[in-house]
């Protein structure tokens, strides 16, 4: 949820059985944090982030699952 403090969660569901990373940018495009999560079977699944060592602002999560990728705003207080 947004605004974030401290910690956040990000759901997402997989169709089939695939890669998936998971990575946090400012919104200049450089790098915070990645997860690689790997090969994952198909399901739902939900990753914490860690925010509290992040500066207020936004930011960007990078949600890969194969070969597509999806974006979500994170605003840090």
């Amino acid at each position: 949820p947004n605004p974030a403090k401290g910690l956040t969660n990000v759901q997402y569901t997989l169709d089939q059985n695939t890669e998936v990373s998971i990575g946090l940018i400012d919104m200049l495009g450089n790098p915070i944090k990645k997860i690689t999560k790997g090969p994952q079977q198909a399901g739902t699944y939900t990753e914490t982030i860690e925010t509290s060592q992040l500066a207020t602002g936004s930011y960007i999560i990078t949600l890969k699952k194969g070969r597509v990728t999806e974006s979500l705003r994170l605003v840090v207080q």
